[in-house]
């Protein structure tokens, strides 16, 4: 993992350095533009911190880094992983920025209060997010190219969104904001961060199962050999996970699962369907063994957290 970050690092420090540079002049013009109450520029540079991970990931799949990745010691949960953390860490920086930006304002012109404040933070966060919450699912599902339309729908319709308030005045921001800076300011920020937090969870851990669900399927592949190769990887996945002992299984298993290795990999033999039926037998005794072993919250974190397990 830590080398995957390394990697995405270096990238962005060679090919998309540019965007970030951009974001912190986009902050800067905004505590300008703060003089008029306008806080588009802060907005626009939180929009382009957000979009880090997808440049990223275009990157990664121009350059056939997905196909090379492979033959990595890294799980799939750890390359996708680190894409998020990218994301969280770009909404970090331009909170950081706004946070700077708005209290440079407030100190060179004092119009910024705390509706204003409130407002900027939250759109900047939502704007981040969007990336991570939107594109990342549906680029690993549809590929790059396809999952930035939808990206630039769901941009629109948030510019619209934010267009009425602008148009609206006062009364609109007013009427979901308090009046005082309180602590229903923070109960609101922080469920809204929450709630945000929430939704890209949920949304990725349904697009992760529905994966994990179409590699189940090929379980009865129709060639035998190829239905036994992956069940075979399922059970190398399972017994993998963290916290089982070095040898799990029954000798008795282990054997077997020797044996049938030797069968799906390196023989020329035709593998029948009592094989595959082996193969299903040691899955779900490694299934078993895992269920046993493992603390129930890191089952749970396995199944629908990170989504290693089925």
């Amino acid at each position: 993992m830590k080398g995957l970050l390394l990697k995405d690092a270096y990238q962005m420090w060679s090919y998309t350095r540019w965007i970030i540079l951009m974001s912190v002049a986009m902050m800067l013009m905004g505590t300008f533009f703060m003089k008029e109450g306008s806080n588009f520029f802060m907005l626009y540079g939180g929009l382009l911190l957000g979009i880090l991970p997808m440049t990223l990931l275009a990157y990664d799949q121009n350059g056939r880094f997905s196909a090379y990745s492979a033959a990595l010691p890294v799980t799939k949960g750890q390359i996708v992983g680190g894409k998020y953390l990218i994301g969280l860490c770009g909404m970090v920086l331009a909170e950081l920025l706004s946070m700077t930006a708005l209290a440079a304002a407030q100190l060179l012109w004092g119009t910024v209060t705390v509706q204003l404040t409130v407002a900027t933070l939250l759109q900047v966060a939502m704007l981040t997010l969007l990336g991570n919450i939107i594109l990342l699912p549906l680029a690993y599902r549809l590929g790059y190219q396809k999952a930035r339309y939808a990206y630039y729908l769901c941009i629109g319709l948030l510019a619209s969104f934010m267009g009425y308030f602008v148009s609206s005045g006062d009364n609109a921001l007013n009427s979901l904001l308090p009046a005082q800076g309180s602590l229903l300011v923070l109960v609101v920020v922080l469920a809204a961060a929450l709630a945000l937090g929430l939704l890209a969870l949920t949304v990725r851990a349904l697009l992760c199962r529905r994966q994990l669900r179409q590699a189940a399927a090929r379980n009865q592949d129709p060639d035998c050999r190829m239905g036994c190769g992956y069940i075979l990887c399922a059970v190398h996945d399972l017994l993998g996970q963290p916290g089982l002992p070095e040898d799990p299984l029954s000798p008795e298993d282990a054997e077997d699962l020797v044996y049938l290795e030797r069968e799906v990999w390196y023989s020329g033999h035709t593998m029948t369907e009592d094989q595959r039926r082996r193969c299903l037998a040691l899955l779900e005794s490694a299934r078993r063994v895992w269920r046993e072993q493992t603390p129930a919250l890191r089952r749970f974190a396995a199944r629908f957290i990170t989504c290693k397990v089925f």
